[in-house]
């Protein structure tokens, strides 16, 4: 697969070198869709399957709180957040840009 910057490889590299993170490299080689959703869900502090439906725009719910930066919130039934660090990885660059 070829970027702008020559090779995938060759690209990724180079915005590491420019000072982008790892992890907001690796957000912004996945697709639009899946990071609209994971963007959305990181805005609100917690959801529940009927606020992910509101902004899930067609978002698989029982797949999306099974995805390593989504946690059950403690102490509350069926109520989800993505974790911290995750939230400003995937934030990072997109709110305030």
């Amino acid at each position: 697969m070829e970027t702008e910057d020559g090779t995938l490889v060759e690209g990724a590299l180079a915005r590491l070198k420019d000072g982008q993170s790892l992890g907001s490299l690796l957000v912004s080689l996945r697709p639009d869709s899946e990071v609209g959703a994971q963007r959305r869900a990181a805005l609100v502090r917690s959801f529940d399957r009927e606020t992910f439906d509101a902004f899930g725009q067609g978002a698989d719910f029982e797949a999306f709180v099974k995805q390593p930066f989504v946690e059950r919130v403690p102490g509350a039934t069926g109520v989800f957040r993505v974790r911290d660090d995750y939230r400003r990885t995937v934030l990072n660059g997109w709110v305030g840009n």
